[in-house]
């Protein structure tokens, strides 16, 4: 039991560490200012909640943003949006630990498969700031865990953090009913039969209410997917390749422990058949390849070597390109927009304009402009779940391009659109190739467009009437 808790410890100590690094790296060079766009969907959530002061709350407020919303009434919205997956992700820690502590593993077995989780990029993801699958994941692995403990009181506890997690969507209803499939088939236990059934009820009535039609604007390729799928490659919560090498390996040294649990393999081929419509899935995925990840590089280690020198060469590449991916995604975490000087135009923007009133940008921005200006954006990142969503994709693409200024005029009437926010990125590659191209163009008329804001590379127009 001691080694036990000495091994929990460095579990913990080094969750905390690996989750303050990208905080740390942020303060020091972007005065602490949140990385990534999903966070500010969050914030921006939480406080329209605090604004209500939490007045009509429904269904379809998101759990985590009315969580949000009480932990920043109290130390503010961007603290939380730091603190609170801080502490999602040391429990999250907490809790994995404890569910393979209901396994046949040594406690340095069981160090290793935790540090190769925690410094993973899906894990820094999730826990070092805001994101959608923070607390429905932490959720999910509290269900797991009460169910292990095989105790009658506990497994009836863990409908409650499994029901919290199927209000996350339809993919949280289909894993949990996977979760009690599974071990209710292993364990033939009626107590596990019942909730299967409570949840199979709770799902017929709340499912219809997440189900929505989705417009696919921009259809992404298999080379697409795969990028999202491997931090590698550029994925913002993919997987280390060498991770996935690993996982791909281990059924050579568990393939007796495969068939004795085959019934277990359910809800890892539902997470596997999620990756082909969205690639969120791997948040859930990299729990599993953690554990494949872990068992192969101990029976690597532990297998007898003519040479316990390759043996040292070998688990030495294997251990550094682990490192490598971790180390680079803090890195890029780091350098992730916003920086100062978008935050700085954005609130700048916020006291010329009136609020609410509309922003052009990339799609990209939006999240970013909502938050800080409070102004509305003609497009965010979710805009493929918005009405009217290929109109405004298609028109946006069309002001930005054309060098037309009738048409121009037109389309810029037609959505209401007051202001321009361009920045670096977009007039190098991210919108525009060339320099005047387009709406860049455009801008030379001083009687439709008036530019408020020029600095660091960051320019606003003001769309005249």
């Amino acid at each position: 039991m001691k080694k036990q808790s000495i091994t929990l410890a460095y579990a913990l100590i080094f969750s905390a560490l690996i989750l303050a690094i990208p905080h740390i790296a942020r303060s020091y060079y972007h005065h602490g200012i949140i990385p990534g766009e999903e966070p500010y969907y969050h914030a921006d959530s939480a406080r329209n909640i605090i604004e209500r002061d939490f007045s009509g709350i429904s269904i379809s407020d998101n759990p985590y943003h009315i969580a949000l919303a009480f932990t920043g009434s109290i130390i503010g919205i961007e603290l939380a949006s730091k603190l609170m997956p801080f502490a999602f992700g040391m429990l999250s820690a907490l809790v994995f630990f404890l569910i393979l502590s209901n396994f046949k593993l040594k406690e340095n077995e069981k160090l290793i498969i935790m540090l190769i989780l925690v410094a993973s990029p899906p894990f820094i993801y999730l826990f070092a700031f805001s994101a959608y699958h923070t607390l429905p994941v932490f959720l999910t692995l509290l269900g797991i865990y009460l169910l292990l403990c095989k105790k009658r009181i506990l497994i009836i506890i863990s409908i409650i953090p499994f029901l919290l997690s199927m209000l996350f969507g339809p993919f949280n209803f289909l894993l949990t009913i996977a979760i009690l499939a599974s071990y209710s088939a292993k364990s033939r236990s009626r107590i596990v039969l019942f909730l299967l059934f409570f949840a199979l009820s709770f799902s017929a009535l709340f499912l219809p209410l997440y189900l929505y039609e989705r417009q696919e604007i921009m259809p992404r390729d298999s080379t697409e997917r795969l990028k999202e799928a491997i931090s590698d490659l550029g994925g913002l919560y993919g997987i280390s390749s060498f991770a996935v090498l690993l996982s791909l390996a281990s059924p050579f040294f568990i393939w007796k422990d495969i068939k004795k649990q085959g019934i277990l393999l359910i809800p890892l081929l539902l997470i596997l058949a999620g990756l082909y419509y969205s690639s969120f899935t791997i948040l859930y995925l990299n729990f599993i390849i953690s554990i494949l990840a872990g068992i192969t590089l101990i029976s690597i280690a532990s297998m007898k070597w003519h040479l316990d020198m390759i043996r040292n060469l070998t688990l030495t590449l294997l251990f550094c390109g682990l490192l490598f991916s971790s180390v680079s995604y803090l890195n890029r975490i780091a350098d992730l927009d916003p920086d100062r000087n978008t935050a700085r135009s954005l609130e700048w923007l916020g006291t010329y304009s009136s609020e609410n009133e509309i922003v052009l940008s990339h799609y990209s921005r939006g999240f970013w402009i909502r938050y800080f200006s409070r102004s509305k954006p003609m497009l965010d990142p979710r805009f493929e779940y918005g009405p009217e969503a290929a109109e405004k994709y298609n028109d946006a693409n069309e002001i930005f391009y054309s060098r037309s200024l009738e048409s121009t005029r037109e389309l810029l009437s037609k959505h209401n659109i007051k202001y321009i926010w361009i920045d670096q990125e977009m007039k190098t590659g991210l919108v525009w190739a060339q320099e005047e191209q387009g709406l860049l163009f455009l801008f030379r008329n001083n009687e439709t467009f008036k530019n408020i804001y020029d600095f660091k590379g960051i320019e606003i127009w003001e769309v005249l009437k």
